[in-house]
């Protein structure tokens, strides 16, 4: 990887991160961070970025064409059902799991299609 790709790649992970951080808050409701939360929010992010390009080389070993994006919304889906709990010792709902990984999902493909069309620099391959 070239420098600018991981600069990118890194400033990626913040983004993801604070959007998931800003709709986990509207909709659960959770008030602060703690550190803990915080890992769990960078793992949730770095997840979420190379979930499509891994689901990707997998499903292309079986043939099955262009159903990467449904089966990586879907491992999104449970991560941050079982990974981002609004308190502790408890978990997101599932519509509120749908959702947040929806506006996750759609900002990634956001943010990529954005720096390969201004920049001409693909971070991950979607």
């Amino acid at each position: 990887m070239a420098p600018e790709q991981i600069a990118f790649l890194i400033i990626e992970i913040l983004l993801v991160m604070g959007v998931l951080y800003i709709s986990v808050l509207a909709i659960t409701g959770r008030k602060r961070a703690s550190t803990s939360y915080l890992a769990s929010l960078l793992v949730a992010a770095v997840l979420a970025i190379f979930l499509l390009p891994i689901i990707r080389a997998i499903i292309s070993m079986f043939y099955l064409g262009e159903a990467a994006p449904y089966f990586a919304f879907t491992a999104l889906i449970y991560l941050v059902r079982y990974l981002l709990k609004p308190r502790s010792g408890q978990l997101i709902g599932w519509d509120h799991a749908i959702l947040i990984s929806l506006i996750a999902m759609v900002f990634i493909v956001i943010i990529n299609y954005l720096v390969q069309i201004l920049f001409g620099i693909a971070i991950i391959q979607l």
